[in-house]
């Protein structure tokens, strides 16, 4: 089942355009998101993570020289979108099964969009304003160090 997270992944980043989304800033950043005990308010976290990745996919498509790096980015998106969609079946109490898992990745896939569309327009504003997308805003970068982590802890 892992195997075809990948491609999914990659399907998702090609084929969803990027929309104005919330104010990223407004959200609670993900290191008190993830200090709670709820499963819902973690999961909620794991969903944030996958759509980060996400943008920094799409973001890494169009350079050169950025194979390894997005390779990479596309794997940890794709462990996370995983654990996102796997949490959701076991919040709603369902079994996860190869099946179960695909059909809920398709069903997260606007979530984790969203999610992805405003880190996408954060990191946009942010190369507007700085000439970096990430790399000036304390917001993103330890949005990024967390989720990094998290996906590292993930098989």
């Amino acid at each position: 089942m892992k195997a075809l997270l990948t491609p999914i992944f990659l399907l998702i980043l090609i084929c969803s355009p990027v929309t104005l989304s919330a104010d990223v800033t407004s959200w609670k950043p993900l290191s008190e998101v993830f200090d709670s005990n709820d499963k819902v308010q973690i999961n909620y976290g794991l969903g944030r993570c996958a759509g980060l990745f996400l943008a920094l996919a799409k973001s890494l498509e169009s350079r050169p020289n950025m194979g390894i790096l997005a390779d990479a980015t596309t794997s940890n998106g794709a462990k996370l979108m995983f654990a996102f969609s796997s949490t959701n079946l076991e919040i709603k109490g369902l079994e996860v099964t190869g099946k179960t898992v695909k059909d809920q990745i398709n069903s997260d896939q606007k979530t984790i969009v969203g999610f992805g569309d405003a880190y996408t327009v954060k990191m946009n504003q942010n190369y507007m304003e700085s000439g970096n997308h990430f790399s000036e805003d304390p917001f993103m970068l330890n949005e990024i160090q967390l989720c990094t982590s998290l996906a590292g802890l993930l098989k």
